[in-house]
């Protein structure tokens, strides 16, 4: 199972990768060990919680998807009363590179006048 992981990888095109796949002999279940499903359940809450301290808050209707950026470091400014000295957005690369916030059928529909 473990020649055939790295041989797909490498047809992938990436056989460079090959060597970093390594069969696990753990006697706890994998998904355990690393507390995988936590992480899958927590990326689909609509409220994320960042080890720095944030949030990002992600709400969808039928017309756009609303993300919302809350930084740790604006709220403690907020309560002392100073401005943030640094941009609150930490790592904006790791939101999706795009959010469709209206499908080409609702633009199209409210365009028409009947």
């Amino acid at each position: 199972m473990l020649e055939l992981a790295r041989q797909h990888i490498a047809a992938l095109g990436r056989p460079d990768f090959s060597s970093k796949i390594k069969l696990y002999t753990g006697e706890i279940p994998l998904f355990s060990h690393y507390q995988i499903e936590s992480q899958i359940e927590s990326a689909f809450q609509r409220e994320v919680r960042l080890p720095s301290g944030g949030s990002i808050v992600i709400d969808s209707t039928e017309a756009l998807t609303a993300i919302d950026i809350n930084s740790a470091r604006a709220t403690r400014a907020a309560i002392s009363k100073k401005p943030p000295s640094t941009p609150t957005l930490k790592h904006p690369m790791r939101l999706p590179a795009s959010c469709v916030c209206a499908t080409s059928a609702v633009l199209s529909l409210s365009t028409l006048s009947i």
